[in-house]
């Protein structure tokens, strides 16, 4: 599900002092596609800082959780300038979501099972998690009639796999990183959902 890349560069050393703030040359990789026009150009600071500035929690969702998912959006904004800021910020994200329901469910009385898989299974199955509400579902805009429906409608159901392998990966020791904010924004839609009382009451759980 997920596309990761793993840009190392050889001879890697310590920033100069004048260096600080000059952009990491292996950002120049990553490219916006115009999808009505095709065409491309180069990403650039603004477009790093847009995207993740988008990417704020709901205020239902408590400080604590909001706190430490900005890290990671703090650590992914400055891989601008250090490429391999890439793999903590996204680590600093699982974790944030391991955090969400963890609390989440403690806090609505489920007895969940502790692993991130397991915790994903049970969110997606009782539907506190749904396709619809991902960003990047790719449902959204597609042709009704002539969309592959079975795989669009078990999107969600592959996450728990997909998420729990990128954060083995990252917990051991890995140079794939995802592109700019893809992990961060699937968190981010993620925890809004955990914290969300409308969903809460739709889902197929009851509330303690």
């Amino acid at each position: 599900m997920f596309r990761a890349n793993t840009l190392r560069m050889p001879g890697e050393s310590f920033k100069s002092f004048h260096e600080i703030t000059a952009p990491d040359p292996r950002n120049v990789h990553w490219v916006l596609v115009d999808r009505i026009t095709g065409a491309r150009r180069q990403i650039t600071l603004t477009d790093v800082h847009a995207d993740l500035e988008a990417l704020e929690l709901s205020e239902s969702v408590p400080i604590h959780i909001r706190e430490h998912f900005l890290t990671a959006r703090h650590l992914a904004l400055y891989s601008w300038f250090v490429y391999s800021f890439h793999m903590p910020a996204q680590t600093q994200a699982l974790a944030s979501l391991e955090y969400a329901l963890r609390e989440r469910f403690a806090e609505l009385g489920f007895v969940v099972p502790t692993s991130l898989r397991n915790q994903l299974e049970y969110a997606i199955k009782h539907r506190l998690l749904r396709n619809e509400r991902f960003r990047d579902w790719p449902g959204h805009g597609v042709d009704q009639e002539n969309a592959d429906w079975e795989w669009l409608n078990s999107w969600a159901q592959r996450l728990p796999e997909s998420i729990s392998y990128m954060r083995n990966e990252f917990a051991h020791g890995t140079f794939a990183v995802l592109p700019y904010g893809t992990l961060l924004r699937l968190i981010a839609d993620a925890i809004n959902q955990l914290y969300d009382q409308e969903m809460l009451r739709n889902s197929v759980v009851s509330v303690p």
